[in-house]
């Protein structure tokens, strides 16, 4: 019921809230010619419109490099014209009319243009429309026929999750726009309820097209550095110090601005002696620090938390017996050896809980005794079965926690990322069922947060406030690498394991982490000195550059956590482009399903020739630990190599064919078998170009895997054992097709024979040659005896349909 009756004259509206109505008084009580914003004409009749109008402004400068570089797109149509009358802006459905009719069209100077008509042409924004924003090429009155209400549940999604982006009126996030600034009034309630974040006018923006249908026809954008050279690519006149830099940006910065012209005096002067002088050699590392800050140290007062906590679960030992206090497990060395782990191994893959601020002394015994469980699961198999038995009652102590709540503490919502990461990669098919489910309140308490949403790096103060600023900005970072590891392990089971996606790269409104240094500085004076040199750069904004590289420079500086987490996200375009091809109707146009897997395929080799400068820069500057650098580029590599694999072939498809019974603990059934094998068939006969390449990724990532085998933990890697299996299953139904009884008429060879063979055919018809010509049995024996090591049950059974296979 509207019971909030405007009081003024002559006005007769109402509202069912009393904040509504005195918003709304604003507008009685401003003067009757308003305001307007002096960049762009625009006109509001209330000062708080008008500041958050130019809120948007400065976000966009920030995002352009400098004041006035940015491009504001609005939907306001009031505006105040040359003459200093208010006029109206057409409606897009006035101007579709207009056109039909062949009426006259509006001139410039009936009123002033829209920001987005002053680009020039080729030009696009740099930051994707806010959730109500107008689409490129449709109106919000009319049927997108790309947006689904439903993700209809395939034969493998035994659970409903959450369609990417969908919200309801309970998240606080429906009115939360892209370059995340409040956009409430953009369209009617019922619309922004629904509307999901990746909605079409979102991939306009990111293909930079007016339809998404004309991103897939040419496309042919080379794969040469169209990066920024130096960290602002704009000519803004500001030179980084040289010591920022490792040895070879400082060269690429160099000649960049001899290809400019830029060989003043005054600039040589101040970067070439720089450059002289310069032991690039010696230079830093994208990876941080070598020498690891000391590690956190429990006391007698921390384990009395944490015994609490494990005697109410009633674990059990390996042997069946129920475990007591005076365990050897429960020790104070066994758990500081855990809490070791915890940070040397996982923190070190997975950088989410910030070292140098944790103190286990005054954390809750919940979140000490997640992180210490998920520690010891890189132990014994004694301790590896203890954190499971702890683990299946973790989450209920959490969930029964007075500070658990719609909004809760950053501790709370890290203890169920790492009990949803547990139950999903570190145990068995019980705890993977729970944590299907748990992940569907994570996603939706990340929400709620601003964990999604965390913009600038926080200004930094005098010496007397310094380690206060730390903190908060180690908090706001822990929050948004929360919220990037929780998108990033969705993306993983999406595309690796054929689950629905339930988040998608524009809920990312974030920029991308700081570097390894800062994040790894062990005090606040060190961060303050490592802080000044960091550089904002928007996620959605970098992705736009490997999807659409002429719109948007790729920047050439990113470290490494960033660097994987962007190709995270042209994963989950790619997953999400999938999802729409089997949800849409293409009755008259068959030819548009898959047309996007080319132009990802291209952007996914982009970035791969972005890293692979990092890490040559890496191994030339001799300052990264090998077998830490090794580890980033193996993780990177395989999940490069297998998504590319997931673009050309089914994974499931691959599995079923293979011999596999259950899927993520789903049957399967004679249908889905048949099923994947008429899809199979298809796909070796029909399909060359495909399945060649397919097979080149699938043993382009078995050749590296073997190469790098004992040069770091490959079990870190939570996915590398699946992408192993992936790649072999591929490899497998490339050379035996779907004739599994024999292998007559196949020639025997040593695996690494066969991957070199593979890796090394010049052409498409070489490798195509290939096909059905050797005997894969040595390379699935091998796959199953190095996944048989992984204490993870997905793997587990994944080493049974290997041995199936030899």
């Amino acid at each position: 019921m509207k019971n909030h009756a405007c009081e003024y004259p002559g006005c007769e509206k109402s509202f069912t809230r009393a904040e509504h109505l005195r918003r709304h008084a604003l507008n009685h009580e401003q003067p009757h010619n308003g305001l307007t914003c002096e960049r762009c004409s625009v006109h509001f009749r209330r000062p708080d419109l008008l500041a958050r109008h130019m809120m948007r402004h400065e976000k966009r400068d920030k995002e352009a490099g400098g004041p006035g570089l940015g491009v504001l797109n609005t939907r306001k149509r009031a505006r105040r014209a040359r003459d200093g009358t208010i006029v109206m802006r057409p409606s897009q459905r006035e101007m579709r009319a207009a056109r039909s009719t062949s009426a006259p069209s509006y001139s410039d100077s009936d009123f002033v243009e829209e920001e987005g008509e002053e680009q020039h042409v080729g030009e696009a924004p740099l930051s994707p429309p806010n959730s109500g924003s107008e689409p490129t090429s449709i109106s919000i009155d009319e049927i997108d026929p790309f947006l689904a209400p439903m993700v209809p549940g395939g034969p493998f999604e035994p659970y409903a999750e959450p369609i990417p982006g969908q919200s309801d009126a309970a998240d606080g996030s429906f009115n939360v726009g892209l370059d995340g600034t409040i956009d409430s009034f953009g369209m009617d309630t019922a619309t922004d309820f629904n509307l999901p974040f990746a909605a079409t006018c979102n991939y306009n923006w990111l293909f930079d097209v007016a339809s998404l249908d004309d991103a897939f026809h040419h496309f042919d954008f080379p794969l040469g550095f169209d990066t920024e050279p130096f960290p602002n690519a704009l000519d803004t006149g500001y030179i980084q110090p040289i010591d920022n830099y490792d040895g070879p940006s400082a060269l690429l910065e160099v000649a960049s601005r001899m290809n400019k012209g830029q060989e003043s005096q005054v600039t040589l002067s101040r970067v070439a002696p720089e450059i002289l002088k310069l032991d690039w050699m010696s230079g830093p590392s994208f990876l941080g620090p070598n020498l690891r800050p000391q590690l956190p140290q429990l006391c007698e007062n921390s384990r009395q938390g944490i015994l609490s906590l494990v005697m109410q679960t009633s674990p059990m030992g390996i042997d069946g017996q129920p475990l007591t206090v005076d365990s050897p497990l429960l020790t104070l060395g066994a758990l500081q050896e855990y809490c070791d782990l915890f940070f040397s191994r996982f923190n070190v893959t997975y950088p989410l809980v910030h070292q140098p601020t944790f103190n286990p002394d005054i954390v809750d015994p919940v979140f000490l005794g997640a992180i210490l469980f998920m520690g010891a699961t890189y132990s014994t198999r004694e301790a590896h079965q203890l954190a499971v038995g702890v683990h299946d009652k973790l989450r209920n102590q959490l969930l029964c926690h007075q500070d658990f709540s719609p909004q809760p503490a950053l501790w709370v919502l890290q203890t169920m990322l790492l009990i949803d990461c547990f139950g999903k990669m570190r145990a068995g098919p019980k705890q993977r069922e729970s944590a299907q489910l748990f992940h569907c309140v994570l996603i939706k308490l990340i929400r709620r947060s601003n964990c999604c949403n965390i913009q600038d790096l926080p200004h930094l103060p005098r010496s007397d406030g310094l380690e206060q600023a730390w903190r908060q900005a180690m908090d706001a970072e822990q929050r948004k690498r929360l919220a990037m590891h929780c998108f990033m392990w969705d993306t993983q089971h999406a595309v690796l394991f054929s689950q629905s996606l339930c988040m998608s790269a524009f809920e990312i409104r974030s920029c991308l982490p700081c570097s390894a240094a800062a994040w790894e500085a062990s005090s606040a004076q060190k961060w303050e000195d490592l802080a000044v040199g960091e550089i904002n750069r928007p996620f959605l904004t970098v992705l736009k550059g490997y999807i659409t590289p002429g719109s948007v420079s790729r920047p050439r500086e990113l470290n490494a956590f960033s660097r994987t987490f962007v190709l995270h996200g042209l994963m989950s375009v790619s997953a999400d482009l999938k999802r729409r091809d089997q949800i849409t109707l293409r009755s008259e146009t068959p030819e548009r399903a898959g047309a996007w897997i080319p132009r990802m395929s291209r952007s996914y080799d982009l970035w791969k020739v972005d890293f692979d400068a990092d890490c040559l820069a890496m191994k030339l500057a001799q300052t990264a630990d090998p077998r830490r650098f090794t580890a980033l580029k193996m993780e990177a590599h395989a999940l490069y190599h297998a998504a590319c694999l997931a673009l050309y072939v089914e994974v499931l498809d691959l599995q079923i064919v293979a011999g596999a019974m259950q899927i993520l603990g789903r049957a399967v059934t004679p249908a889905d078998q048949s099923r994947s094998q008429r899809n199979i068939l298809r796909w070796l006969h029909e399909d060359f170009g495909s399945s060649t390449a397919a097979a080149r990724h699938a043993s382009h990532l078995l050749q590296d895997a073997v190469l790098s085998l004992h040069d770091w933990d490959q079990k870190d890697a939570f996915h590398f054992s699946w992408c192993l299996y992936l790649a072999t299953l591929a490899c497998w139904v490339f050379h035996r097709g779907m004739d599994f009884s024999s292998s007559e008429g196949r020639l025997s060879v040593d695996l690494s024979s066969l991957i070199v063979m593979m890796t090394n055919c010049p052409s498409t018809t070489e490798l195509t040659a290939l096909s059905g010509k050797y005997d894969p049995k040595p390379l699935v024996a091998a796959m199953a005896q190095q996944l048989a090591s992984v204490r993870w049950a997905v793997v587990h059974d994944a080493m049974k349909v290997l041995v199936g296979l030899s």
